[in-house]
């Protein structure tokens, strides 16, 4: 009886291990499949990281930081739900002229560089300053646009935060 019991918990101890082991394997996985959408993102709207230079002030296309100030402003709300990240896709998509797809892979990549700005405050004071050297004013209204249609998804009321972020929109734009 006792060497029943030792093999059993003998086993019991491997399909422990095991199922721990496969668990960190799928983790390791996402984690691969989160970088390697970023960079299939970056790929497709011809981003390259340049030495020296911040991730943010290399941005050629402006519809990547709308997505990414769009991006900054919904988590400034706190965690975005998956319906704030689907009406921010969809408002990126009709704002910018692109494709679902596209807007999906733009957002992706906004992400990636809100993180590398170090959180959604410093991303949207860059950016905006960083859209306003570029073009002046004319990107201010899509910004505005993508910022009004997913707000008024999350019930359009702003927090402070969101509030002193469209303070430095205006004051990235100069307005």
């Amino acid at each position: 009886m006792p060497f029943l019991l030792g093999l059993i918990a003998i086993v019991g101890t491997i399909v422990y291990w095991m199922y721990r082991a496969r668990n960190v394997s799928d983790t390791a996985l996402e984690l691969v499949d989160a970088a390697n959408d970023v960079r299939l993102a970056a790929r497709r709207f011809g981003f390259r990281r340049k030495a020296n230079k911040h991730p943010a002030d290399i941005i050629e296309d402006p519809n990547i930081a709308i997505a990414a100030i769009g991006d900054a402003f919904i988590e400034l709300d706190g965690f975005p739900t998956h319906e704030d990240k689907q009406a921010l896709t969809i408002s990126v998509a009709k704002t910018c002229g692109v494709s679902a797809r596209d807007a999906a892979d733009l957002v992706v990549l906004g992400r990636w560089i809100v993180g590398q700005c170090n959180g959604p405050l410093p991303a949207i004071d860059r950016l905006s300053r960083n859209l306003y050297r570029e073009s002046k004013t004319l990107h201010f209204q899509k910004v505005m646009d993508v910022i009004k249609s997913t707000t008024s998804n999350a019930g359009g009321n702003l927090t402070d935060q969101q509030k002193a972020a469209l303070n430095d929109i205006q004051r990235g734009f100069k307005l």
